[in-house]
């Protein structure tokens, strides 16, 4: 029974073989699943998602209990299974947290002060002068800003959607600004 063919059936203590029928991955690799991926689980939570160590471990035992209890038969990838968990299990960590506070709180602080009011007001301005200073650019730079600003892209690939160079691109870009520092001043200069 000692063969390597019956070494299925011998076991070290501790070894659980219903375990890996159960996670439907080799028996071979069943004891290392965990430790191969709670490291990366946990990154995941406390980095993408900022979720405080203590909860991001408790997250990722959640997560591999569920894992092993879960009676689907088909898993083809164990480690894209768990880290799908773990975000869904991390946004749903920060939802609870969410509708905590809206329950628990008190009734003065949901009460916005003047200077809530005043930051609202000059968020709502300031969003107002850029929406009037974007609608004053030119479409190219409306393009070329929003590329690189908001989509983090770089020169090369701006250029290659303008049907540009990239040298052109640091001349739209350094017009553009120019041309948008320009209104902003005129928008915001006091009559």
């Amino acid at each position: 029974m000692s063969t390597a063919n019956n070494s299925h059936v011998e076991h070290a203590a501790g070894h659980n073989p219903a375990l890996a029928q159960l996670l439907g991955v080799p028996e071979e690799s069943a004891e290392h699943l965990y430790v191969d991926n709670a490291a990366l689980l946990r990154r995941i939570a406390m980095r993408s998602f900022h979720v405080p160590e203590e909860d991001a471990n408790t997250l990722v035992h959640d997560v591999f209990l569920t894992f092993i209890a879960s009676n689907r038969e088909v898993r083809t990838n164990a480690r894209a299974y768990l880290i799908g968990a773990i975000k869904h299990a991390s946004q749903k960590y920060w939802r609870s947290r969410h509708s905590d506070k809206r329950i628990f709180s008190n009734c003065d602080e949901s009460t916005p002060s003047a200077a809530d009011l005043t930051d609202f007001s000059q968020g709502v301005l300031i969003n107002q002068i850029v929406a009037a200073l974007l609608k004053r650019l030119g479409t190219r730079c409306k393009e070329a800003l929003r590329r690189y600003y908001l989509e983090e892209e770089d020169t090369a690939a701006i250029a290659q959607a303008l049907k540009t160079t990239p040298a052109n691109v640091n001349y739209i870009m350094h017009h553009c600004r120019k041309r948008a520092k320009e209104i902003y001043e005129s928008l915001t200069r006091n009559p």
